[in-house]
């Protein structure tokens, strides 16, 4: 029972790698839309929505993992010796797991910093432009009141 409770465990880290593996190559995605000149957020927005199902995915595999490993935790610590080539196999891919988040980690760490200077230049850009758009009217009104020149033979009393 605990041997198939064991490949239930090893199937499961592997559907975890290949979503880490899919994510991995939206990132890879959301960078090469950062680094264009002109910033596709449409593209950008639809990698988002298509990471957000794999994270799902990875949490349910996540939780089910957990609540099936404290299944057999204690059988497994009782009688290591008869699991040790699963155990091995299951650390194993266990530990290539973390190489592969961490590498995700530190590529969606870049891609912020990336989504950050582009949001920044966005609202420069805008400030500049909400300025331009402020002088030209500024200058506008001036120029408009300009032309009205009031009559020096008037006279102002009332």
């Amino acid at each position: 029972m605990t041997k198939n409770y064991l490949d239930i465990l090893e199937e499961s880290l592997i559907k975890k790698e290949s979503v880490l593996d899919s994510l991995h190559v939206l990132s890879n995605k959301q960078a090469e839309v950062l680094g264009e000149s002109e910033v596709s957020l449409e593209v950008f927005d639809q990698y988002m929505d298509e990471k957000d199902a794999y994270l799902e995915e990875l949490d349910k595999l996540d939780e089910g993992f957990e609540l099936l490993y404290e299944k057999i935790k204690a059988e497994l610590l009782e009688h290591k010796e008869i699991y040790a080539e699963q155990i091995e196999r299951l650390q194993q891919q266990i530990q290539s797991i973390m190489d592969k988040s961490v590498s995700l980690q530190a590529l969606e760490s870049r891609n912020k910093e990336k989504v950050m200077g582009y949001l920044q230049n966005a609202k420069k850009n805008n400030g500049d432009n909400r300025r331009s758009s402020k002088v030209a009217y500024d200058y506008y009104k001036s120029m408009s009141r300009s032309n009205v020149i009031p009559s020096h033979f008037m006279d102002k009393k009332k």
